[in-house]
């Protein structure tokens, strides 16, 4: 019984180089997922950025809606937080004039 050396050389060779072919196939795969996972993590934080936007425009029709619709208790509601948020911009813009 002899062994065939250069068949069973060849034999190692072809499955390496398809070895090889298999593991550059996975990493250009690997680099195309990571590129759509890039992409898709940009949609996400463009809508969550355009719920935030939109949770906000809600609020506010929210709040339009009540002081057409609300009582004095909802009204003087709104303005305190109205007034709360004018404060808290004169403070920020106070900090800003004071760092220049």
């Amino acid at each position: 019984m002899s062994v065939d050396f250069k068949t069973k050389l060849g034999d190692l060779r072809n499955l390496i180089a398809r070895l090889q072919q298999r593991c550059l196939e996975a990493e250009h795969q690997v680099e195309e997922l990571s590129r759509q996972l890039d992409l898709e993590r940009n949609k996400v934080s463009e809508l969550e950025a355009e719920h935030r936007e939109l949770n906000e425009k809600y609020k506010s029709l929210q709040a339009s809606a009540s002081l057409m619709t609300g009582s004095n208790a909802d009204i003087d509601a709104l303005r305190k937080q109205y007034l709360e948020m004018v404060n808290l911009i004169d403070g920020c813009i106070a900090k800003l004039e004071h760092r220049r």
